[in-house]
């Protein structure tokens, strides 16, 4: 029996006019693509370097997110759908990443939890960020390959700042996307203005929120309970955004989950399943 594969396109060079750098950006064609004539929901995801590859991945683990999504495909789980990975930055011995995945410095408080002061410096670009996704991303990529563009089809994700620039990008683009996965949010880093944002948030549009946490969500050298930081904030935001109306809601916490590409993996099929209600 002949089994079709997806496609992965990598665009080595691609232009972020609002930040004037460029970056890879990876793009999941799904089984059958090239064979039909058909369109497709959209994915974006940010960290690209680690959604698809292992060779690729930062730590040598990645999402597997072109595994899952063929075996889903395969086995009559989902229809096919389109996934675009914006890889992460790599300035700043990799420190821009802060820079990119949160509109907010960060605060003081993380001075408290163990963190080095230098990070009090980033943050403070994911409006532009987000304006690079919405305004040159998307477009591009609906000029160039078979979407479903309007909000209903489109989609933002990823994990940790990620997880962060994602549930704001919800909030600020609800014009945009319709759902978001925020995977092992990383509130600590500016929790008063992230819980400040959300709680003043109102959703003129229905909006599907797929969030989640590991209960080991450790931080190697931090005299904190980082496990509890992340935990304690993911349940938080839960508590804050189960009154919102216009949202649904899902909520998953990984027993023994820590902090990285392999738990991530396991939970994405739940994320999947929940934006596209299969």
């Amino acid at each position: 029996m002949h089994t079709e594969e997806s496609t992965l396109v990598i665009l080595s060079d691609f232009f972020i006019p609002q930040l004037n750098r460029s970056r890879t950006v990876r793009i999941y064609l799904p089984i059958g693509y090239e064979a039909s004539s058909k369109r497709y929901p959209v994915l974006y995801m940010h960290d690209g370097q680690n959604v698809f590859e292992e060779n690729t991945a930062t730590y040598g683990m990645s999402w597997k997110v072109r595994d899952t999504l063929d075996a889903m495909q395969n086995s009559s789980k989902q229809d096919g759908m389109i996934v675009v990975a914006v890889d992460s930055s790599d300035e700043l011995d990799k420190m821009s990443r802060y820079d990119e995945y949160s509109p907010y410095k960060a605060s003081e408080a993380v001075l408290k939890l163990g963190i080095e002061e230098l990070l009090l410096k980033h943050g403070g670009e994911g409006n532009e960020y987000l304006a690079f996704i919405c305004e040159t991303l998307k477009p591009y990529i609906d000029g160039h390959y078979r979407t479903n563009p309007q909000r209903e089809s489109t989609y933002l994700a990823g994990s940790s700042m990620g997880g962060l620039i994602s549930l704001y990008g919800g909030i600020k683009h609800q014009q945009v996307f319709s759902g978001i996965g925020v995977f092992s949010p990383a509130f600590w880093f500016n929790y008063s203005a992230f819980f400040k944002l959300a709680s003043e948030a109102e959703f003129e549009l229905p909006m599907s929120i797929y969030m989640d946490m590991g209960t080991n969500e450790k931080r190697d050298g931090s005299t904190v309970d980082f496990a509890e930081v992340y935990l304690s904030g993911s349940r938080d935001m839960k508590t804050l955004l189960e009154d919102k109306s216009n949202v649904s809601l899902f909520y998953v916490e990984g027993e023994g989950h820590e902090h990285n590409e392999i738990a991530w993996a396991e939970r994405f099929p739940a994320f999947i399943r929940s934006i596209l209600s299969v």
